[in-house]
């Protein structure tokens, strides 16, 4: 496909990467000479000088004969006037970052086609739907659901006195089967730094591992007991920023979630009054810093059950987790624009992280899908994928055992979704036609992994 891409920020240089390297034409278009040169020197595609809301630059790139534009600068007029210009030049496919929440709502009165658009992305839009899910799954550092929400991938950080820690991943596993009557499958373990795949008969759980898990819905909250037997509901919640993104999770987990307490803290006077006056009631408003002595005191850390810092300042943030843990919040959450930092954040005990960019990358990615693959996941910093796809007509995989498919190196099939229910894949599942899978698999194996299930091709999301 040919493709054109408005700004060559960190959204649209990663997307000119993926896109790039799965083989489509790519033009990238930015007004920053510094961009520009990046994109030129270290990307399979073409790059021009430029802004995105010039007809004659547009032309230069190749709009009369692109089939998709994607705007994503970090101004969403320019956004949304890329798109205009495109939809004028019948671009098929129009997509642009929009942040104001009141154009990208369902319930907006203005559709995107008004804005030269066929589809809107909202970057804290998407942060804040991760954040609620990283809520809900209580001591989860990632989340990835599939399969609309039956297949579920979640990563914790075990702790002394875990039911697991000092058990092989095969011990555990058949005595969480003949005690708990669940099933999981761990396809990655993080420790001392690295990822590695393990082996389930030799190695055991640790602390301090952190576990990335596929597990079924139903067995989601056992399998929370066997991380911690008591855990404790989220009943209390202090967030610390004034940012779009705070704001609207204060007010998602006001109308959506059973939570006792919720305290928004804003250091600005005008922005606390403005948010005091957009909020429902159930949401207590603080001004000041995190750790004012009289803010200590009203939020009282050591009972707060989540801590989320989601300001506009990267540094901010991690000092106000750091200071929440201090005073002994256990759940913290933190919000992070720069991706170095993600990953540093990763490798610590500090608290999941969101980044906005990066969920804006993968959502605009789902549209690249084709056929049967529904959804790609990274997890860690590995080149790995978590992929949901369906099993093909005449896939070679259909009537056998897993064990004796012969899948790529690397590759392991983790569940899958039959007549709604689903199921931990073993090694004498066999799979059926229109089984919707999970399939975790190396950035190189990808296409590989894909043909087992009847798949010659896909669009994947890696970094």
């Amino acid at each position: 496909m040919q493709i054109i891409i408005v700004g060559a920020g960190a959204v649209g240089y990663n997307l000119a990467d993926h896109l790039s390297k799965d083989g489509h034409n790519v033009s990238v278009i930015d007004s920053n000479p510094e961009m520009i040169e990046r994109v030129k020197d270290r990307l399979d595609c073409d790059a021009f000088l430029g802004e995105g809301t010039s007809p004659a630059t547009l032309k230069v790139a190749g709009i009369k004969v692109a089939d998709i534009m994607i705007a994503v600068t970090n101004n969403d007029e320019v956004n949304i006037v890329s798109s205009i210009i495109a939809s004028k030049f019948q671009v098929p496919t129009r997509i642009a970052r929009v942040r104001n929440f009141e154009l990208t709502k369902d319930s907006s009165i203005v559709p995107p086609s008004d804005f030269g658009a066929t589809r809107l992305i909202n970057p804290d839009e998407l942060s804040v739907e991760t954040l609620i899910r990283l809520i809900e799954a209580k001591h989860a550092s990632l989340v990835a659901d599939f399969a609309g929400g039956e297949i579920l991938v979640r990563e914790y950080r075990l702790k002394s006195g875990s039911w697991l820690v000092g058990k092989t991943i095969e011990a555990a596993n058949q005595q969480a089967k003949k005690d708990f009557g669940m099933n999981f499958l761990v396809i990655s373990i993080k420790a001392d730094g690295k990822s590695y795949r393990p082996n389930a008969r030799q190695d055991h759980f640790r602390d301090g591992d952190i576990v990335t898990v596929v597990l079924t819905k139903d067995d989601s909250e056992k399998f929370i007991r066997l991380i911690d037997e008591k855990p404790k509901p989220v009943d209390t919640i202090a967030i610390y920023g004034a940012t779009s993104i705070a704001i609207n999770a204060a007010r998602r987990i006001a109308e959506e979630m059973n939570v006792k307490e919720i305290e928004l803290i804003i250091p600005n006077p005008r922005d606390a009054e403005r948010a005091a006056d957009r909020l429902p009631g159930k949401v207590r408003v603080l001004r000041g810093q995190p750790e004012d002595p009289e803010i200590a005191t009203d939020v009282r850390y050591e009972d707060t059950d989540f801590f989320c810092a989601l300001s506009a300042n990267d540094d901010r943030n991690l000092a106000a987790a750091l200071y929440a843990r201090q005073k002994g919040t256990t759940r913290r959450l933190i919000l992070a624009n720069q991706a170095e930092l993600q990953q540093i954040l990763n490798s610590v005990d500090i608290g999941a992280v969101v980044n906005p960019q990066i969920e804006t990358v993968g959502s605009i990615l789902q549209y690249f899908r084709k056929g049967s693959v529904n959804k790609v996941k990274l997890i860690h910093e590995t080149h790995e994928e978590c992929v949901e796809t369906i099993v093909e007509k005449g896939a070679r995989i259909i009537g056998r055992k897993i064990k004796d498919v012969g899948l790529p190196r690397g590759t392991l099939v983790g569940a899958y979704v039959r007549a709604g229910k689903a199921s931990i894949v073993e090694g004498d599942t066999v799979l059926e036609e229109g089984d919707r899978v999970l399939v975790y698999t190396k950035e190189e194996t990808i296409e590989s992994a894909m043909a087992v299930f009847g798949r010659k091709r896909t669009t994947i999301f890696t970094k």
